[in-house]
């Protein structure tokens, strides 16, 4: 296309594609091989945490089951995250009842949750 630029069709394909989605969580449904996604739920930082979970939920809409990350999911229900808390509600929603054992270990943090003082961990709860 442009030669002279060293640029071949499909070098600028790739370059458009990745300027479309830049500041978007597009990344996330690329190649589900390419992170250690239980090292990030283990992680200390909720960035991270938040990263992990929303490529199980990317991996969840593309049809995978991650079913096998229940218990590392379960552990970060009591984070103070908000972003954190939804996104593993959501989980929840999605595996509770095909992991109902494992899915008694949250209840109690629900029950902390019905008592806080911001109305959306309290709707979350109630789901």
């Amino acid at each position: 296309m442009f030669p002279q630029f060293g640029a071949t069709a499909e070098t600028l394909s790739k370059a458009s594609t990745m300027v479309f989605r830049i500041g978007t969580d597009a990344h996330l449904y690329d190649d589900p091989e390419d992170v250690n996604i239980a090292s990030l739920l283990d992680s200390k930082f909720d960035s991270e945490k938040c990263e992990a979970l929303k490529r199980l939920l990317a991996l969840i809409a593309q049809g995978f089951d991650v079913s096998n990350f229940f218990p590392q999911v379960v552990k970060n229900v009591a984070s103070q995250s908000l972003e954190v808390k939804k996104l593993v509600y959501v989980y929840l929603l999605h595996y509770a009842e095909k992991r109902p054992n494992e899915a008694l270990l949250s209840i109690n943090c629900f029950q902390k949750d019905l008592g806080d003082t911001n109305p959306l961990v309290r709707a979350w709860a109630l789901r």
